[in-house]
């Protein structure tokens, strides 16, 4: 634990690590994460789309902890193969599966980041916020 943030990673990044906070349990500080996570981009604020739906549909913190690991595990791999994560389509998803895969995670622990993954991107798209097609 590093001033209140711990890691919770299930893959490892290039870059420095981006922490997810011990605690979720405001809007507030769900909202400080995804923005610093998924930074506004011109007139879209990707963060703002992910807050409700987190917060809402997430009560339990752990829940909401492991959501918040897995969006960042995503967003950071995607940044280190130098995609935008609001342009990556579904070709792209399925090759950080395998990447899943080849890092040896089970085959039920790469079923619930994808669902997470996917349940992203139906927010962004409800936002018009995503420019590729990762929701399908």
């Amino acid at each position: 634990m590093i001033d209140g943030f711990t890691t919770k990673s299930l893959a490892a990044s290039s870059e420095a690590e981006l922490l997810v906070p011990e605690s979720l349990t405001s809007r507030e500080t769900v909202s400080q994460f995804l923005s610093k996570l998924i930074p506004t981009i011109q007139d879209k604020n990707p963060a703002a789309a992910l807050v409700p739906w987190i917060c809402e549909r997430l009560p339990s913190e752990q829940s909401r902890t492991t959501y918040a690991s897995v969006i960042r595990d995503f967003v950071l791999h995607m940044n280190d193969c130098g995609l935008d994560p609001l342009s990556v389509n579904g070709d792209d998803v399925r090759i950080f599966r395998e990447a899943l895969r080849q890092a040896g995670m089970q085959p039920a622990t790469i079923a619930k980041q994808l669902s997470v993954i996917r349940g992203m991107y139906r927010q962004f798209g409800k936002r018009g916020q995503n420019k590729g097609d990762a929701a399908h």
